[in-house]
């Protein structure tokens, strides 16, 4: 019986920690395709790729590989702005592939 509460706990805890680090459909979205995904944010208001602005609200650090970099970057979202950027970049997405 123990064991079976500590998996039951185990596994409320994993589900818990990858719901909070964002938008789930939005990030498989994103490792779709992580280069263009870099092209539409680098110069983007709504996203930062430092932490370094404390003069606004920032969620993250989200963690993407970019193959043309060669490299990890973190991805900071400003709060308020990212999320509509997050629509944008999947209407964006969407007809790329069409």
């Amino acid at each position: 019986m123990f064991e079976a509460i500590m998996i039951v706990l185990v596994v409320f805890i994993v589900l818990f920690l990858l719901m909070r680090k964002g938008n789930l459909k939005f990030w498989k979205i994103v490792n779709l395709d992580p280069d263009e995904f870099y092209n539409f944010i680098k110069d983007s208001d709504a996203w930062r790729l430092s932490n370094e602005d404390t003069t606004v609200k920032l969620d993250g650090p989200y963690r993407l590989y970019v193959p043309n970099l060669g490299q990890q970057i973190k991805v900071y979202g400003v709060v308020g702005l990212f999320e509509n950027s997050q629509a944008k970049y999947i209407k964006h997405f969407k007809e790329l592939k069409d």
